[in-house]
């Protein structure tokens, strides 16, 4: 699968239903050429009416369930994702 497949998917948290995003960048093992995490780009409303504030989330690789046509499911620990 090509990266750019990969960022046309939504990423849904298997445990809410929720959406979380989309991936934006991914880290690679430097030894091993092996994807070790994805980090996916949500938008969180803010109190403005202007505002949007863009928000990375860092996903595991070992927490993607199914892989879909147009959808992966990740099972996250909790609701909270690792943010950065």
């Amino acid at each position: 699968m090509k990266f750019s497949d990969i960022q046309l998917k939504e990423f849904i948290n298997l445990e809410t239903g929720k959406m979380i995003g989309y991936v934006q960048d991914a880290s690679v093992d430097i030894e091993s050429g092996i994807i070790t995490a994805f980090f996916l780009e949500s938008t969180k409303s803010s109190l403005f009416p202007f505002g949007k504030q863009p928000e990375l989330q860092k996903i595991e690789i070992e927490t993607i369930q199914v892989i879909g046509k147009d959808v992966v499911l990740v099972k996250q620990q909790g609701t909270d994702l690792d943010k950065h």
